[in-house]
């Protein structure tokens, strides 16, 4: 058995990270950040973030250590719509001084919001990721691994933009992780049934 698809384990890992949240002791996280910002642990914890830790959340997303900000951009994934959130991820996306990486964090949270009424933030993440594909795609592999969920976590949230704008990127992952097969197929077949007006 897998440890992580133990409740009982990630319900005890959370606990800590809780405690830590509520004693605003984030900071001490460090480096095991990018450890606990890892699937399926980083989804148990974003459903059992609490209205009062939230506050302590924000104010890490600025943190000068990316992995911290990272970690707090992601436990928050599941509050983007409230109007704090937003402007916090709005502002560390607008900034010139945020980290490649805390854009990087913020770009997928900034996909969350529906495309009708955030279109143009939807383009200028789009144009971030098509201006540093590489670096962009290292990360992806770095935090999500190189199989089948890289492929879906990567991918979906841009195929809008890959179709509307441009293909040649999308090519890109197709032939480096050799996905032409009917997985990649039944991905896009699924995305296009339900966006079908973006077609």
């Amino acid at each position: 058995m897998n440890i992580l698809q133990d409740k009982g384990f990630l319900e005890f890992i959370w606990a800590s990270v809780s405690k830590t949240i509520d004693q605003n002791h984030f900071e001490d996280f460090g480096r095991p950040a990018k450890a606990l910002n890892s699937y399926p642990l980083i989804d148990f914890m974003r459903s059992s973030v609490r209205d009062g830790q939230v506050p302590t959340l924000l104010e890490h997303c600025d943190s000068e250590e990316d992995e911290i900000a990272g970690l707090a951009i992601s436990l928050l994934a599941r509050r983007c719509d409230e109007t704090e959130v937003k402007e916090r991820f709005m502002s560390i996306w607008r900034d010139p001084k945020s980290s490649y990486m805390k854009r990087w964090w913020v770009s997928f949270r900034l996909l969350d919001y529906p495309l009708g009424e955030h279109e143009q933030i939807h383009r200028e993440v789009f144009e971030f990721v098509q201006g540093s594909w590489d670096r962009w795609l290292d990360l992806c592999t770095d935090y999500f691994g190189g199989g089948r969920e890289l492929l879906y976590i990567t991918i979906r949230p841009f195929l809008v933009f890959y179709v509307r704008f441009s293909c040649s990127h999308f090519h890109k992952v197709l032939v480096r992780y050799r996905y032409r097969d009917s997985l990649s197929l039944s991905i896009l077949s699924g995305f296009f049934d339900s966006e079908s007006r973006y077609r």
